[in-house]
C-alpha cells in the first residue's frame, strides 16, 4: 500500500488485489528488457491482455519487497490529475492507461510536470508509463508532453502465444490452490474467448464449481462449465 500526502492530507492508494501479479509470475520476454539498463523513464505499450498492468504491479511489489517506496496509478480510474503532484517522494511510480487521459489538457499538464520532476531529481527514481499504443501513435494534448513521452525508452508487449496463455492459466490455478491439468488449460484456450481476462473469469467459474461439487478440476469438469456458459 502506498500513501502520498499534500497540504497535510493523505491519499491511500493500495495495489490492485491480484496476488498473481508479481514479476515471477509475469510471462513474456520483455520483463528482462524493462529491468535492464539505467533509464529512469520507460514507456510500455501493447494491446489488451498483453500483461501491462501485471508488469507494472509486479514492479511495484518487487520495489516494496526491497523496502523501496512505490505506487501504481490507473489513469483510466483516477478522477483528479492533482494526484500526480503528490508523487515527488516516491521512488518507483507505475502509471497505467496513459492513453485514457493524454488528450486532456489538465492531465497533459500534470503528466508533463511529473515527468519534469523525475527528470530533474537527483535520486534517479523510476517511472513506468503504460498505454495501448506506442508513444508516437498517441494523441497528446500538448507537444511538450508528446516530446517527453516519445523520448522515453520504449518496450513493446506482444500478444501472448497459446503456450504462454497456458502457463498463465496454470499459474492462476496454482495461486488459487488447485491443479489445472494441461489438457484442460489447452481446451479452455481453444474453446473459450482468448482474452486473458475472460479466460481468468472462466477459470474462476471452474474453481467455484469444483469447490461446490467437491470435485477435482478435470477436463470433463471444464467441458461442463463451458457448456453451461454457452
Amino acid at each position: 500500500m502506498s500513501v502520498v500526502s499534500m497540504a497535510g492530507e493523505q491519499m491511500v492508494l493500495p495495489l490492485p488485489p491480484h496476488r498473481r501479479w508479481t514479476l515471477e509470475r509475469f510471462v513474456g520476454p520483455v520483463k528482462d528488457d524493462v529491468l535492464a539498463g539505467g533509464a529512469s523513464l520507460r514507456w510500455l505499450y501493447g494491446p489488451s491482455s498483453t500483461g501491462k498492468s501485471h508488469l507494472l504491479v509486479g514492479l511495484c511489489r518487487d520495489a516494496e519487497a526491497r523496502g523501496v517506496r512505490s505506487i501504481y496509478l490507473d489513469l483510466a480510474a483516477l478522477e483528479d490529475p492533482a494526484a500526480l503532484s503528490l508523487l515527488n517522494e516516491i521512488d518507483v511510480v507505475a502509471i497505467d492507461n496513459v492513453q485514457a487521459v493524454a488528450h486532456l489538457s489538465d492531465w497533459a499538464l500534470a503528466l508533463y510536470g511529473l515527468i519534469n520532476g523525475f527528470s530533474q531529481s537527483a535520486d534517479q527514481p523510476r517511472c513506468y508509463f503504460a498505454a495501448t499504443q506506442a508513444a508516437f501513435e498517441i494523441t497528446f494534448a500538448t507537444e511538450d508532453l508528446a516530446s517527453r513521452c516519445r523520448a522515453m525508452v520504449s518496450h513493446s508487449l506482444a500478444a501472448l502465444s497459446d503456450d504462454q496463455k497456458r502457463d498463465v492459466l496454470l499459474n492462476m490455478a496454482e495461486d488459487e490452490g488447485f491443479v489445472l491439468p494441461e489438457a484442460a488449460a489447452k481446451y479452455l484456450i481453444e474453446r473459450s474467448a482468448r482474452e486473458l481476462s475472460q479466460l481468468a473469469s472462466v477459470l474462476a467459474r471452474v474453481a467455484e464449481r469444483s469447490l461446490r461439487e467437491k470435485r477435482k478440476v478435470t477436463l470433463p469438469l471444464v467441458r461442463q462449465v463451458l457448456a453451461d456458459s454457452a
